[in-house]
């Protein structure tokens, strides 16, 4: 990671690990309840979005100026 690029987006590193893990790993966010059963929401990117490296480039994190920009902004890619 490029962490002077991060801190100069106005993020911390955990921002940009929380992202990731969001898009590739998953991520629980609540329940919700229907037909009395108990449901549990998670998010993730669908398999085909995250199936090669180079979906990294599709990944967008929010600044701390409330803007989008692409992970590999403040990512090293290899």
């Amino acid at each position: 990671m490029d962490v002077p690029k991060i801190k100069e987006a106005g993020l911390r590193v955990n921002d940009v690990m929380d992202a990731m893990q969001g898009y590739f790993g998953g991520i629980y966010v609540d329940n919700f309840n229907q037909f009395g059963k108990q449901y549990r929401i998670m998010i993730q990117s669908d398999a085909a979005y995250r199936a090669n490296p180079e979906e990294l480039n599709k990944v967008y994190v929010r600044t701390g100026t409330n803007k989008m920009a692409p992970i590999t902004e403040i990512y090293y890619t290899y």
